[in-house]
């Protein structure tokens, strides 16, 4: 028989299924919580996001070569946009 109710089968004969969830402490001894602290210094995230920027900023400057200035100050501020 199907787990599924339909309009034929007798919903009295059987009793609604509940399920109920385990209370969650979120305490310091709650080992859920309990996670690996994984960050990054400021300045190490700043330089890496200078470095991208400055680098995809040469990149579309390599790209576009012999373009026109627009172009060019765009790619620029493209490149810089993604590092930041």
């Amino acid at each position: 028989m199907s787990l599924h109710r339909s309009s034929i089968q007798d919903t009295a004969a059987r009793p609604p299924v509940t399920t109920t969830t385990p209370p969650t402490t979120n305490g310091p001894g709650d080992p859920s919580t309990h996670r690996r602290q994984t960050r990054w210094p400021m300045r190490v995230v700043v330089a890496v996001s200078l470095v991208v920027g400055l680098a995809a900023a040469a990149v579309g400057v390599v790209v576009s070569a012999g373009g026109t200035e627009p172009v060019i100050d765009a790619l620029v501020l493209l490149g810089l946009a993604a590092g930041w």
